[in-house]
Formats: structure tokens, C-alpha cells, sequence
């Protein structure tokens, strides 16, 4: 019966991804924002997830925090139904879709010829941060990604990257050496680790609490010399978004546990800054990020 479910599911976003294509990239936005009310509305699952994310965050949810959560939503469901527009860019129109700031930065890290980790969260629309790069051949992108529960939306969502021109690494064992060759050939990896990780997580500090987080970017880094970009894309006020690049990291530590814990607070440090600066735009709200096997880790942690 879960095949029926997620069959319907998967027609459930294709006829969403019909009616938002055929009704433009602006209009079909009001779509989105209604699809992200009622998430808040009647999946509780999603909302009870946002106010304990809340809590760890803000300590008390009041009036304003449940408003911004509200908006957050309807951002979400906006982020959605602009997701499907990747493939109708190109590089005469993107101006209408995006803006790109500092990709210099890209470019710099790249002369290094040692390939690039782009790392991002769940920020804005992830989607068009690696999907427009990689569509205008500014970049040979492969993203990583978790194996998806419900196979036909999996299947939605590798065939939208493999038109954008992107390669898909899934984050398992055997991926591993394409991942590395494709760094070894001066590749981009983009990695998405602002979620709860549950393979082999390391437990890194992410506002005052320690949260299981994803030791890729650094474990490349280290081993690779890889340089480090961070990444976000921002919704703007005319509905485009700005895709904004940070300067390349590159940390002269050890391979050791330590460095590695190190290099993830840094990371997870920039995206506590993202998350307050803009926190109707995060997508990951939705996400328990301090669960594990159903466990809040709520414990102050001593160390930055």
C-alpha cells in the first residue's frame, strides 16, 4: 500500500509542476504560497517539527516567532513550484529567474585545479543555486544526495538535474570513488548539510546544542585540498533570487576528528548567521534537526 501512496504523491507534484508551468513563473507563486498554508495548517508533522525547531532556536515561541514560521511556509511552498522552472533556463533569459553575486569566488577556487565543494543548506531555492550554474555550463557540477523514500518523486528529481546538466552522487559507500574522481577532475561537488545526518553523523554544535551533522565537506576537504565554497540563494523582493558565493575556505589542519569537528562549526556557525538574518527562509523548519531516534538533544554543549 505505501507504493500506492507514493505514486500518489508523485502525481500530486507533477500535476502541480503542470499547472505552474503553464502558468509562469510569476504566477504561479500564489500556488506555491498557498501549498506552503496549508502544509502549516494540516500536516502536523511539518508544523510540530518547525516550533521545536523554534524553540532550540528562540527558547520561547511567542506570537512573532509562530509568524515567522508562517511565512516560512508559504516561502517554502514558493521555493517548490519555482524549483520546477530550472529547466526553462537558459542563458538569454536567466536574468529573469536570477542574479548571480560574487561567483567570482567559484571561478577563483577552480584555478586551483583541485576541484570545489560548494557547501549550502536549505536556504532559498537550493535547486536553482546548483541547477542555473550548471544549466549556463559555468560549472561541471555533481550534487550529493540521500536516497529519497518515495522512488517515482527520486525519479522527478534526477531527471530535472540530469536536463540541468548535473550529475547526482548518492551518499553511500560506493559512490565514493566518483565523487573523488569527479573532484580529481576539477569538478564542483555541491553538498546540502544543514539536516539531521544520521550515517555516521559527527554531533557538532549548531545554536547551543548538539545537532548530528554530516562530516563530508570536511572529511574532501582535508583529504583533497579541496577548497571550500559556501553558497546560499536568497528570494528577493521581485521574486527572482540572488545566488550569492562566499570567499574559498581552506583549512591547513590534520586529518584528524578535530579538524573535522572544526571545519563543520564553521560551517554550521555561518549558516546560524544565515537562519537569523533571513529566517523565513529556511526550508529545513520542516526537519527535526536535533532528533535522533526520537530524541531532542537538548544538553548545552561547553565547546565552540
Amino acid at each position: 500500500m505505501k507504493y500506492v501512496g507514493f505514486f500518489l504523491e508523485y502525481l500530486f507534484f507533477l500535476l502541480v509542476k503542470i499547472v505552474s508551468l503553464t502558468l509562469g513563473f510569476r504566477r504561479s507563486k500564489k500556488i506555491g504560497k498557498w501549498l506552503g498554508r496549508a502544509m502549516f495548517k494540516y500536516i502536523p508533522l511539518y508544523r510540530d517539527s518547525a516550533i521545536k525547531n523554534a524553540q532550540v532556536i528562540y527558547g520561547n515561541v511567542d506570537e512573532n516567532v509562530m509568524r515567522v514560521l508562517e511565512k516560512a511556509f508559504e516561502n517554502i511552498g514558493t521555493f517548490l513550484v519555482d524549483s520546477f522552472f530550472v529547466n526553462k533556463i537558459n542563458d538569454k533569459n536567466f536574468k529573469e529567474f536570477v542574479e548571480f553575486e560574487d561567483f567570482n569566488y567559484v571561478e577563483e577556487a577552480l584555478s586551483y585545479g583541485r576541484g570545489v565543494i560548494v557547501v549550502t543548506g536549505h536556504f532559498g531555492n537550493w535547486e536553482f543555486l546548483a541547477g542555473v550554474p550548471s544549466r549556463l555550463g559555468l560549472v561541471n557540477l555533481g550534487v550529493v544526495m540521500n536516497k529519497q523514500i518515495n522512488p517515482f518523486t527520486e525519479r522527478m528529481i534526477l531527471e530535472t538535474r540530469k536536463k540541468a546538466n548535473m550529475k547526482t552522487f548518492y551518499n553511500q559507500p560506493e559512490e565514493m570513488k566518483k565523487i573523488i574522481s569527479h573532484l580529481r577532475n576539477n569538478g564542483v561537488i555541491g553538498m546540502v548539510v544543514d539536516q539531521a545526518y544520521y550515517f555516521d553523523p559527527i554531533f557538532v554544535e549548531f545554536f547551543g546544542n548538539p545537532a548530528p551533522t554530516a562530516r563530508g565537506p570536511a572529511v574532501f576537504h582535508l583529504k583533497f585540498k579541496s577548497p571550500i565554497v559556501l553558497a546560499r540563494s536568497i528570494l528577493m523582493e521581485d521574486g527572482r533570487y540572488k545566488l550569492k558565493f562566499y570567499p574559498p575556505l581552506d583549512f591547513d589542519l590534520p586529518t584528524t576528528e578535530e579538524s573535522i569537528r572544526a571545519i563543520i562549526r564553521h560551517i554550521n556557525k555561518v549558516f546560524e548567521e544565515w537562519i537569523m538574518e533571513l529566517p523565513d527562509q529556511w526550508f529545513s523548519w520542516t526537519h527535526p534537526r536535533w532528533n535522533v531516534d526520537g530524541i531532542i538533544y537538548r544538553k548545552k554543549l561547553h565547546t565552540s
